[in-house]
């Protein structure tokens, strides 16, 4: 029952993501463009939860930070507004560009690469602050909502997270309660991420959890 359940909301989520062409609206001052084939965040809550967490708890000693999976670039503009110098990847092309846009038009930079996870950024590139709305439906049609079978993509993004933090900084990560609280902590702990505060927020249909993590120090 569970697993058709799911299987129905990542369906529905992924259809009601692109269900407009290209709109435009404002959120937190800005103005966002979402072209066709791009999630558009103004129909996804989680989406504007997430960017607004990822500004309100920036770590006082973030000068960089690194958005895996940008999608439209909302949260990685939010970051370049207040400050940071913002590098953010995407495995979409038509994401990129639209984020390259958003950026544009909001009056800020943004290093953009077209990667899987972190696979394109220069290798022993680290960052300060690292944010990511990953995948987290364990069955969904559309891969920017699928984390595949256990969560593997949420596994990969985590692997990211660690390997692109510098000493003593800090990751907001996305997870849901459709994704399973317990395999997410799993994949938390496997990746050496340690979780340093945790909010839970409701959203729509869903519990949102925010983590803030810090890398377990190697021993």
């Amino acid at each position: 029952m569970k697993e058709a359940w799911l299987k129905t909301v990542g369906l529905v989520r992924g259809k009601w993501a692109h269900a407009q062409a290209k709109q435009d609206f404002f959120y937190l001052g800005c103005h966002w463009v979402i072209e066709a084939n791009v999630v558009n965040p103004s129909l996804i809550s989680a989406s504007r939860v997430f960017a607004k967490q990822a500004i309100q708890v920036i770590p006082d000693q973030a000068k960089t930070a690194l958005d895996l999976g940008t999608g439209s670039g909302l949260a990685a503009i939010l970051l370049a507004q207040k400050g940071l110098k913002v590098t953010a990847v995407d495995v979409s092309t038509a994401a990129l560009e639209n984020a390259r846009a958003n950026a544009t038009r909001n009056g800020v930079e943004l290093t953009l690469f077209l990667s899987d996870w972190d696979a394109s950024i220069p290798p022993g590139q680290k960052f300060d602050y690292v944010v990511s709305n990953p995948p987290y439906l364990v069955d969904a049609q559309d891969p920017a909502f699928s984390a595949g079978e256990q969560l593997k993509q949420l596994l990969r993004c985590y692997h990211a997270v660690r390997r692109r933090l510098a000493p003593g900084g800090q990751a907001l990560l996305v997870s849901s309660s459709w994704s399973g609280r317990s395999l997410v902590l799993e994949h938390l702990a496997a990746a050496d991420l340690r979780i340093l505060q945790s909010e839970k927020k409701f959203c729509g249909n869903e519990w949102l959890f925010l983590d803030q993590c810090e890398g377990v120090p190697c021993s």
